[in-house]
């Protein structure tokens, strides 16, 4: 499992280091730009942010347009506070705009604010581009 990103190199990002989980706040970094700052310090190549696609025009936090298939990345917060993407209505909107990512062949990746901060989700990115 990759190591959490250290006190410097949350410096070198200009990130403030999350609290501890019961200390959170909501000045937290959003977890995609969170992720695209893990993404850029790893020597990935840059994503595109809130890209828009199908013609309901959705928008995937993270995108990549590699070959032979796009990479994409939802980053889903509150996931143990019962969250938008964890109540009825807003898990549902997600399934459907995943799912339609995944049959317009994208590779979908759906990332926790647990899987960002300690490094599972730049690891799956590091996978899913070819770079592992």
């Amino acid at each position: 499992m990759p190591a959490r990103l250290s006190r410097s190199q949350y410096a070198a990002l200009r990130l403030p280091r999350p609290a501890p989980r019961e200390k959170r706040t909501p000045r937290e970094p959003d977890l995609a730009d969170l992720l695209a700052a893990q993404v850029r310090l790893a020597g990935l190549p840059a994503p595109s942010r809130e890209y828009r696609f199908c013609a309901r025009k959705w928008r995937i936090d993270l995108f990549w347009d590699v070959k032979p298939r796009a990479v994409c990345v939802e980053c889903d917060g509150a996931t143990w506070s019962g969250g938008r993407h964890n109540r009825g209505k807003g898990y549902e909107s997600d399934a459907i705009k995943l799912n339609e990512a995944s049959l317009m062949g994208m590779t979908v990746l759906r990332c926790t604010g647990d899987m960002v901060r300690d490094g599972r989700a730049l690891a799956l990115v590091r996978r899913a581009l070819g770079r592992a």
